[in-house]
């Protein structure tokens, strides 16, 4: 396939920073090359207490079909804001540069430069380097420093990755730079697969006294729907050399759709298996959950006894309108209030508003709310999210959005209130514009796991971020999304409309391998993921 993609000028010209009344949040900025390509609206919320930061990506998209591109990276630059002399510094901070990819837009190398105010020069930073196999797989990712006295790259760490002929990863090994030598850290020694691509095990093991010694192994079965029914964890005991059974899971499904109605889960002890906690699922005839129910195993009673419940309501269209967070009292055997939280939508299935509120003094208190707005294609274009002050609402955050004519995010900013209600630049993230074209019959850039109906990037991920794409052909269409943990557990779940760029956080989650679930009303979906 022909490679077409339009690069941005490696050096971009900055127009000076108009100087004005505006607020900080109104600023307007250009970015310009020889292809004048668009104007650039950035705002920084920085960490530290007297500056913000401004980071605009300049990039470049390329496209699988006209209907459906996805990012690639070309350069980033970070400004600060001083907030004592306010004014932009003369010189970006920090830039990631060269970014490099090969004949199948695989993301091969870029650089990372920061600025040095004594020398008023940039300076390396470190560098990032990726090898992929013939399918397109990541074989390798080196990561290097640089070191001023020498004026030479050196290695910091690397990993290396292998797969099978299907593309399911069968190990991966960490190694890093000690006394000019790579050292083993840790490995996954074995990955296993089914006949369907189900990883049904996995080994990890660290590198110690010179050997790899096992550390922990995972198991996992799944049923002729490709459910999976049991989970076992096992670690390693070094004194026996044997591996000890830690917990396991038990799930049951339905007959129809598939969904989990049970789940049981048990710790081995005094070589037995022992209850810990069992969780019941119900759902309505929309394969909608109603219902979640879990339960504690107690010892001294040998009996199970009730945890919590939560409960979900929803509209005609299927959109979840309420949900309601019960605890179970002991003491009186009865369901207690302790939260619910009340959604509202537009004609287009987009949740415009969410009210959530806390069980307090026998009534229900509002605690925060949200606010969206949307574009006439779907795309969210703003997130303000308000908390309650005894008698009234004061707004804490807001994010905003814009959107080109392919509905790709082009630009985020975010802002913060402090605690009076005053605007505040103190602490946050960043604001972004992502420039790019949109070439037809150019390939996806890698790493990204795509299928017709999705994609997802970067896969794996080393920050625990990851951006979704829906493709799809109509104008409205429903997809559930939900991802599970290798214990099965639904750490993430939404519902999306049209096309849509979705940003899933799971940094919050630990390193390892998960499972994404896309459901509309043609099919199912499952992709696994990883975080680094």
């Amino acid at each position: 396939m022909k490679k077409s993609i339009f690069f941005l000028a490696t050096a971009l010209s900055m127009n000076a920073f108009a100087q004005d009344s505006q607020s900080l949040a109104d600023r307007q900025y250009q970015i310009s090359n020889k292809s004048e390509v668009a104007k650039c609206h950035s705002i920084v919320n920085c960490r530290q207490k007297m500056c913000d930061i401004l980071e605009i990506f300049a990039s470049k998209r390329v496209s699988r079909m006209p209907q459906s591109s996805i990012m690639i990276m070309d350069s980033v630059l970070k400004w600060k804001w001083d907030t004592l002399t306010n004014a932009w510094e003369i010189n970006p901070y920090e830039k990631a540069i060269n970014y490099i990819y090969n004949t199948n837009n695989n993301n091969t190398s870029y650089l990372f430069q920061s600025w040095n105010n004594i020398i008023n020069t940039w300076v390396n930073s470190y560098l990032l380097t990726y090898t992929y196999d013939s399918n397109n797989n990541m074989t390798s990712d080196l990561s290097q420093l640089w070191n001023d006295s020498a004026s030479i790259w050196v290695n910091s760490y690397q990993s290396t990755y292998t797969y099978d002929i299907n593309n399911n990863m069968t190990g991966y090994l960490h190694q890093e730079w000690i006394d000019s030598s790579w050292s083993n850290i840790s490995q996954f020694a074995h990955f296993t697969y089914d006949n369907n691509n189900n990883l049904t095990s996995e080994l990890y093991q660290n590198w110690k006294d010179s050997v790899w010694v096992n550390s922990y192994k995972l198991t996992y079965t799944y049923d002729a729907n490709n459910n999976m029914t049991n989970y076992l964890s096992q670690t390693w005991n070094d004194t026996s050399s044997t591996w000890k059974y830690i917990q396991q899971s038990t799930n049951i499904y339905d007959n129809n759709n598939n969904n989990k109605t049970s789940e049981l889960y048990q710790n081995w002890k005094d070589s037995v298996w022992v209850n810990y906690f069992q969780s019941t699922f119900t759902y309505d005839n929309n394969n909608n959950m109603i219902n979640f129910f879990r339960q504690i195993w107690v010892d001294s009673v040998s009996s199970w006894v009730n945890i919590r419940q939560s409960t979900y309501a929803y509209d005609t269209n299927n959109n979840m309108t309420t949900y309601l967070y019960q605890k179970w009292n002991d003491s009186t055997s009865t369901w207690v209030n302790n939260e619910q939280n009340s959604n509202i939508y537009d004609v287009n299935n987009n949740m415009t508003s969410k009210l959530e509120q806390i069980w307090k003094d026998s009534a229900w208190e509002n605690t925060k709310q949200s606010t969206y707005t949307y574009d006439a294609n779907n795309n969210k274009t703003s997130e303000l999210f308000q908390r309650w002050f005894g008698s009234f609402w004061r707004n804490f955050e807001q994010f905003t959005y814009t959107y080109d004519v392919n509905n790709f995010r082009k630009s985020y900013s975010h802002k913060y209130w402090n605690g009076s209600g005053a605007l505040t630049y103190t602490n946050g993230d960043s604001s972004y514009r992502y420039f790019h074209t949109n070439p037809v019959g150019v390939k996806i850039s890698i790493p990204v796991s795509q299928h017709e109906e999705f994609t997802i990037y970067p896969n794996p991920s080393n920050n625990g971020r990851f951006t979704l794409f829906i493709n799809t052909q109509r104008s409205i269409q429903k997809t559930k999304i939900n991802i599970y943990n290798v214990l099965s557990e639904n750490i993430y779940n939404s519902i999306v409309y049209s096309f849509s760029n979705i940003d899933i956080d799971l940094s919050r989650q630990p390193s390892g391998i998960y499972f994404i679930k896309l459901q509309n009303e043609d099919k199912v979906v499952v992709q696994k993921i990883i975080m680094e």
